[in-house]
């Protein structure tokens, strides 16, 4: 047995794990951008390297799109972090990352490089492994130990039936209850096979 359950995680994995893998992902990604967001709001220098960053891009509105930025890392990394709204939050960090990706990150990759060192180069920058890891928190979701999941559970949206498939399955139930006796009856009712077509 325990050989089958060895292979059975190295084949397979442990989806028990997923609950931890999940809580560590968000925790981690919120504090990250939480702390960054922060430091480009309160810091000085840290916001002039913002600003700086966003005006060799070419972005309309540096300032404006400096405070909004900042202002999305640090409160989608809050909400990341106490799991509220998880999938919204993963939205607007992905399109954060393809912004950055293609109007900074881009231009950082050397130039006359065969295809597979571009694309070694490419899946090297950060902004596209946090790509994967926000894909698969709205996949996965925020984890039980969410704001999120108690939300849910609290609100009824966790049960495997919706309350629209009960009103459904509710009817049908009662349709075919009503439909069976009409056969039945329709069979044992004396004269019919006397009648005519």
């Amino acid at each position: 047995m325990k050989a089958n359950a060895l292979m059975r995680f190295i084949l397979s994995g442990n989806r028990s794990l997923e609950e931890f893998a999940a809580l560590l992902a968000r925790i981690s990604l919120g504090v990250f951008f939480a702390i960054s967001g922060g430091n480009k709001l309160l810091v000085a220098s840290q916001y002039k390297l913002m600003y700086e960053t966003i005006v060799g891009a070419g972005i309309l509105f540096p300032h404006v799109m400096a405070y909004f930025v900042s202002s999305v890392e640090f409160v989608c990394g809050c909400l990341l972090i106490i799991g509220l709204l998880s999938s919204l939050c993963c939205m607007a960090f992905i399109i954060d990352m393809i912004v950055a990706i293609t109007t900074v990150q881009l231009a950082t990759i050397t130039k006359g490089l065969s295809f597979i060192d571009w694309l070694d180069d490419f899946l090297y920058l950060p902004e596209v492994m946090y790509i994967i890891v926000f894909i698969w928190l709205i996949s996965s979701g925020p984890g039980r130990l969410s704001v999120d999941h108690w939300i849910t559970v609290r609100s009824g949206l966790l049960d495997g039936v919706s309350a629209d498939q009960q009103d459904t399955q509710a009817v049908g139930s009662r349709g075919r209850a009503v439909r069976r006796p009409r056969r039945r009856l329709h069979v044992a009712a004396p004269g019919d096979h006397g009648s005519s077509k």
